[in-house]
């Protein structure tokens, strides 16, 4: 088959023939299931950096200057613009909400293999955005 290698009779003796080369398998192969599991924390790392920072920069975005600029309408009604974005405190908000509701989302879904670093999550959090913080809380409430 194209694409497909056989395993031949001297790799099975390397491999597989003898206790000592099954040990010594098993601990390669203990070696490579220990650096996907390293793999898969730093993905994960990057996953939870990244909503940290967007969860961060919207916060700061909602709480930073406003502007109010007179938005032409028969009512003559003003609305907060944020002039960086020019998006509303409101739809900032939706936002914030839709990031934290995305970040427990994330952190559900891979809880099982965030569980052996929540110390280490602790060192990530203690300078996050308050959101950020109470998403990891909960999540620590949940194996406490």
């Amino acid at each position: 088959m194209a694409g497909c290698e056989l395993v031949s009779s001297s790799d099975d003796e390397t491999y597989g023939g003898g206790s000592d080369n099954t040990i010594g398998r098993a601990a390669r192969l203990e070696e490579a299931r220990c650096e996907a599991v390293r793999s898969q924390c730093a993905v994960i790392t990057l996953l939870l950096h990244r909503h940290a920072r967007l969860t961060a920069e919207v916060a700061a975005e909602i709480t930073g200057s406003t502007l109010n600029i007179s938005i032409p309408s028969d009512t003559e009604s003003q609305e907060a613009i944020h002039p960086s974005s020019g998006l509303s405190e409101e739809a900032l908000r939706n936002i914030l909400f839709w990031l934290k509701g995305r970040l427990v989302q994330v952190v559900l879904e891979h809880c099982d293999q965030l569980v052996p670093y929540l110390d280490k999550l602790d060192e990530f959090i203690c300078g996050a955005h308050p959101e950020v913080q109470d998403v990891f809380q909960q999540l620590r409430s949940l194996y406490d």
